[in-house]
Parts: structure tokens; sequence; C-alpha cells
């Protein structure tokens, strides 16, 4: 009866150091996936700000300098590394909370680039407008980062 015992003992050992070892496991790689993300965001909050200033800079210049007219190639790609760094469903005409921060800074990108036909004074007023829209929404994205980052859980 004492081996039956001493098997059983060994056995339950044996258990709880494999689902001890299992759920480390998936807590470390969890941890690292959080740590991937969050440094992804990152990126690509950076890439966002930068990608403002080369759009809104160059009109701004250009409505300001009649010597030195805004050079729309360079708007352009501007244009479309910023939207293509927003979500997709921010193209979508909806009621849908979830990407109206997306929205807002699609729209005010979108007006600015077809001002090159308005009146240049529009053109510094809809630049702060897309200054203005992406500074709410990589602001949105930080703070996601952040609490990502302290729970150690992904935002859905």
């Amino acid at each position: 009866m004492q081996g039956f015992g001493t098997a059983f003992a060994g056995v339950l050992a044996y258990l709880g150091a494999r689902f001890g070892a299992q759920a480390g496991k998936e807590n470390a790689d969890k941890a690292i996936f959080v740590q991937i993300v969050t440094s992804e965001r990152a990126v690509w909050r950076e890439a966002m700000r930068g990608l403002v200033v080369e759009l809104t800079a160059e009109v701004r210049r250009g409505a300001v300098s009649p010597a030195k007219p805004v050079n729309w190639r360079k708007v352009h790609a501007a244009r479309a590394g910023i939207v293509l760094r927003l979500n997709p469903a921010c193209r979508d005409v909806g009621t849908e909370d979830k990407h109206a921060l997306d929205r807002a800074l699609f729209r005010a990108v979108e007006e600015l680039v077809s001002a090159r036909h308005t009146p240049k004074p529009d053109w510094l007023k809809k630049a702060d407008t897309v200054e203005k829209a992406a500074q709410r929404l990589i602001k949105k994205e930080w703070d996601k980062s952040k609490k990502e980052a302290r729970t150690g859980r992904l935002e859905e």
C-alpha cells in the first residue's frame, strides 16, 4: 500500500510540474506577444507623426511662400502613408464609433489634399484640422498601449 501512495504522489508531482510549466510558458508567450504589439504600435505612432508633419508642413510652406509653391507629389505621398496606416473601416460611412478618430483624420486629410483649388488661407485651417485629428488618434493609441502594457491584455 505504501508503494501505491508513493506512486500516486509521484504522478501528482509530475502533473503539477507539467501544468505549472505549461502555464508558465503560456504566460511568457503572452507577455512577449503584448511586448511586440506595444512596440509595433510605438513604430506606428512615430510614422504617423512624421507623415502628418510632412503633409502639413509642405502645405503650410506653400500657403505662405509664393516663391515656393506646394510640391503636391510630396503631399500625395504623405497622404498615402497616412491613409494606409488607418483602419480601412474609416472609409465606411456608418455610425460605428470604434473608428471615429480614424475616420476624422481620414476626412481631414482628404479635405486638405483636395484644397489645392481653394484659397490658400483655407489650407492653413485644413492643416490645423489634420493636426488636431492626428493628435487625438495618436493619443488614443498611446493610451491603449499604456493600458495593455500595464494589464498584459491586448484590447480588442
